[in-house]
């Protein structure tokens, strides 16, 4: 199974993460998915925008959404793609 995240929507909407785990960064997400039940998915982060830095998170495809693209257009074009799109998991609003 693959699960696709759209990071913004995960790190930056108030109720989305339990409060004591509120301002956690993009690797401590990475941290959180490897010691949870998604740990053996194919995990791919959605960021929006350009890369801004290079982003260390093991066994986890970081993609950014580019320019004037959004991380829910990225989402919808890899489930459009998808030859098993029942088989996702999409976390995103």
């Amino acid at each position: 199974m693959s699960v696709l995240i759209d990071v913004n929507n995960v790190l930056h909407v108030v109720g989305v993460l339990p409060p004591d785990l509120a301002g956690i960064d993009v690797e401590e997400l990475g941290d959180l998915i490897q010691k949870s039940r998604f740990r053996r998915d194919h995990v791919v982060f959605v960021c929006d925008g350009k890369r801004r830095r290079h982003m260390t998170t093991p066994d986890i495809k970081v993609v950014f959404s580019g320019a004037g693209v959004s991380a829910d257009d990225v989402i919808i074009g890899m489930v459009d793609r998808s030859t098993a799109p029942r088989r996702l998991t999409v976390v995103s609003n």
